[in-house]
């Protein structure tokens, strides 16, 4: 009698476990939840540039003693479209593993590690890197351009250096961004801020600090790299 007892009480738990992750009862539905990010992008060269979003797309689960398991095995799909400037577009597809979010198309392979930010990273099929803000409930606009540094001997900058500017701005004053290195080895990540149309941006690779000005459409401003030498950068909405 005892044995059946037994039998009957591990029946009973095995269904119990069952129902927890099968959502038994309708107690565990699992709506759809989605998040949505866009930023910038640029290869070391300065080459090749634009911006990049993406959407993903998940399951949340409600509350119940087994809802973790269900967790580990709930799916996310992303896709995405990069935006070349001057170059069109490029629909990309993939998946958000944990905090890892890939994106593929085209020969080329985003990878990058999300947050309650957004999300950062670097991309192969050109080399570079790429930072995005979410945008799921706040407006992010994406603005390209350039930057220029003259010759300024006095603080040991003897050649004139040019390249890639890229930054993404979102609603609630945060901004991100990248731009090549002027040797072409690597990107440097930019933050910053946004009060008004007044922008102040931090080079998170290399040290150095930059000021602008939004109008419109456009965005230009100054800056002093790590060395103190003072260049110009301008921008322009849209990365098309």
């Amino acid at each position: 009698m005892r044995r059946i007892g037994r039998m009957w009480m591990s029946a009973v738990v095995a269904i119990f476990f069952l129902c927890g992750v099968a959502a038994c009862g309708g107690g565990g539905s699992t709506p759809t939840t989605t998040t949505s990010y866009k930023g910038v992008y640029t290869d070391t060269t300065g080459t090749q540039s634009g911006s990049i979003s993406a959407t993903v797309t998940g399951t949340a689960t409600k509350s119940s003693p087994f809802s973790f398991i269900r967790n580990a095995f709930a799916a996310s799909t992303a896709s995405g479209t990069l935006t070349i400037v001057g170059g069109g577009t490029v629909s990309l597809t993939g998946t958000l593993d944990g905090t890892t979010l890939t994106l593929s198309g085209d020969g080329y392979t985003f990878t990058g590690t999300t947050d309650s930010d957004g999300v950062s990273g670097t991309y192969t099929g050109s080399t570079g890197g790429f930072e995005g803000l979410d945008s799921t409930s706040d407006t992010v606009t994406v603005y390209c351009g350039t930057w220029n540094r003259p010759v300024d001997v006095a603080h040991d900058c003897n050649n004139e250096r040019n390249g890639v500017w890229n930054i993404a701005v979102s609603s609630d004053g945060t901004l991100t961004g990248v731009e090549n290195r002027d040797d072409g080895t690597h990107v440097n990540a930019l933050s910053g801020t946004v009060s008004g149309n007044d922008v102040t941006i931090s080079n998170d690779g290399e040290g150095g600090t930059g000021n602008g000005i939004i109008s419109g459409t456009s965005v230009a401003g100054t800056f002093l790299n790590h060395k103190g030498c003072a260049g110009t950068w301008t921008g322009t909405a849209g990365c098309e």
